[in-house]
């Protein structure tokens, strides 16, 4: 299930700021030792690719993940917490992989 997470996972903390100061966690799936991983070379510290591996968004001010794989913007809120959500995404994602698979 967490092959669907792959991708860039930007955190932004202050709504004001440009994704160039967000922090950014790579997340990556394969399998093999962690040491043999080869970053692409267009990833830089701070930096956005906008070419294949931008996964999720979090703008915590506004309360807001956008979701680049299923092109979706969602709000948390009292009612759906940043965890359901978050869960919700990533079973969306992983169901849409499957039935990508067997279609």
């Amino acid at each position: 299930m967490l092959e669907a997470e792959a991708g860039l996972h930007s955190f932004c903390r202050d709504g004001r700021r440009s994704q160039a100061h967000d922090d950014v966690i790579l997340m990556e799936t394969q399998g093999g030792q962690v040491t043999d991983l080869q970053v692409p070379g267009e990833i830089h510290r701070r930096q956005f690719p906008i070419d294949g591996y931008p996964r999720r968004r979090y703008q915590f001010e506004q309360q807001r993940i956008h979701d680049m794989a299923l092109n979706q913007i969602e709000l948390w809120d009292d009612d759906n917490s940043f965890d359901q959500l978050l869960t919700h995404l990533v079973a969306k994602e992983a169901q849409r992989r499957v039935w990508s698979q067997i279609s």
